[in-house]
């Protein structure tokens, strides 16, 4: 699966730093929605969000979305963990939805889907994933 090979590339090129949330939201949003201001980006990420929809219709697409949402919530467990946070899964997929409910919205009201994630994420991040006081800086 490519989009798990290069999801799990970003992430580990991520240093290992204690991140408000500013930078922390900037992490998150850069890994789940990436660019989208190069040609055709954009519908790149239409296309990913179509594949949600269409495996509710179609079940032998489920499990490989599934195995998909396994991969982005690790994704980002991980990068949390690097920016020196705390999450449960239910955390982190929470923050995960909160991300894509906000690119959805913004693509249906042709705003930029990244500032939409933006400034939904930033304000949540602290809540959902605080910053773990027992984490070392590396």
């Amino acid at each position: 699966m490519i989009e798990a090979a290069q999801l799990r590339a970003r992430v580990n090129s991520l240093s290992r730093r204690r991140c408000g949330p500013d930078t922390t939201a900037e992490v998150l949003v850069d890994l789940l929605v990436g660019d989208v201001s190069g040609p055709g980006l954009a519908e790149q990420l239409v296309s990913r969000y179509e594949r949600h929809i269409a495996c509710t219709r179609l079940s032998a697409l489920r499990e490989t979305m599934r195995r998909s949402l396994r991969h982005r919530a690790e994704a980002v467990a991980e990068a949390l963990e690097r920016s020196g946070r705390s999450a449960c899964v239910e955390m982190v997929c929470t923050l995960i939805c909160a991300i894509d409910g906000s690119v959805v919205s913004a693509l249906v009201e042709s705003r930029d889907p990244r500032a939409a994630a933006l400034a939904t994420v930033v304000d949540l991040v602290d809540v959902l994933a605080p910053i773990d006081t027992r984490s070392v800086q590396i």
